[in-house]
């Protein structure tokens, strides 16, 4: 046997069942998904609730993306910035955003100009068909 390292890139799922303290896997949530404006490659791309937990995770999501990042995200000092080198990336992540935008439940605002992405959470509740044809998950985001 060879001792291997893999990446498990692409779109990293996060569960939250019965047993989970949500805040905690919230304020976990937030921290590597919005990392480097969640440009990594193993960023937790979507969290499945397991029945009963979905209101509470979304409430203590966003919560916490305020004690993180303030109720300002734009002026928080520990956001950091979509990547300049790749200006069609961020154009982009734009359009998604727009294409989404009715299911979006928190943040949202994207400045082109600024390469700024504000942490937004998109949410389908219990509707797992307009999850599945969601633009957002036809794809690795990497932001």
């Amino acid at each position: 046997l060879t001792p291997v390292t893999l990446e498990l890139g692409g779109k990293c799922p996060v569960v939250i069942d019965g047993s989970a303290d949500v805040s905690n896997a919230a304020r976990r949530v937030v921290w590597a998904a919005f990392l480097n404006s969640g440009q990594t490659c193993v960023r937790p791309d979507y969290v499945l609730c397991v029945d009963g937990t979905y209101e509470a995770f979304v409430a203590a999501l966003k919560k916490e993306i305020v004690r993180q990042y303030g109720s300002d995200a734009h002026a928080s000092k520990d956001l950091g910035r979509v990547v300049k080198a790749h200006p069609q990336h961020m154009l982009g992540l734009s359009s998604l955003l727009k294409s989404c935008s009715a299911h979006i439940i928190h943040g949202g605002d994207a400045r082109e100009a600024e390469h700024y992405m504000e942490p937004t959470v998109l949410g389908f509740g219990h509707d797992l068909g307009a999850f599945e044809a969601s633009p957002a998950m036809q794809r690795e985001i990497f932001g």
